[in-house]
């Protein structure tokens, strides 16, 4: 059914704009995997390590320095910016696989193919779902270091 070809001229222009459309939203599935994600991991995770040698360091003081809740929260925030980041690179990857399934099917459309409601509909539902669930998750992420960089530098200011 998805090949079939309704009897009206095909519009080129439209077909050549979904298939551009098509090919950017396949650029942005490899995209969304080195962007700026990997920044919040390795911040994140230099963090925890560094929490972890301070947490040493401060056990060899004289007295030993052994209120350290903020820097054990501020490792839980970083965790969690690790946590929901690693979740926005899949949450990116469906959105953009559903984007490219909607403009294939819109350039299809263009091409004169008799296109269900569905084909366009469903794919767009998801990848909207999945852009805003990108969206919220990286909002999480990068609050979440910025909460741990906060709670370190308190501590670090305060403590030592």
């Amino acid at each position: 059914m998805e090949n079939e070809i309704k009897n009206q001229p095909i519009n080129e222009f439209e077909v050549a704009y979904w298939k551009d459309e098509r090919e950017r939203a396949i650029k942005n599935k490899w995209y969304a995997i080195g962007r700026i994600d990997l920044l919040i991991i390795s911040i994140s995770g230099g963090s925890i390590y560094l929490i972890f040698e301070m947490i040493k360091y401060m056990h060899t003081l004289t007295p030993p320095i052994t209120n350290y809740t903020s820097l054990k929260v501020a490792g839980l925030f970083f965790g969690l910016a690790i946590i929901v980041n690693f979740l926005s690179q899949i949450f990116g990857q469906k959105a953009n696989k559903y984007d490219a399934r909607f403009t294939k099917s819109k350039m299809n459309q263009a091409r004169n193919f008799i296109i269900n409601d569905s084909e366009l509909s469903v794919p767009e539902c998801w990848a909207k779902a999945y852009s805003k669930a990108v969206d919220v998750s990286n909002f999480i992420s990068v609050t979440s270091m910025m909460i741990g960089i906060v709670l370190l530098g308190i501590f670090t200011y305060i403590e030592l």
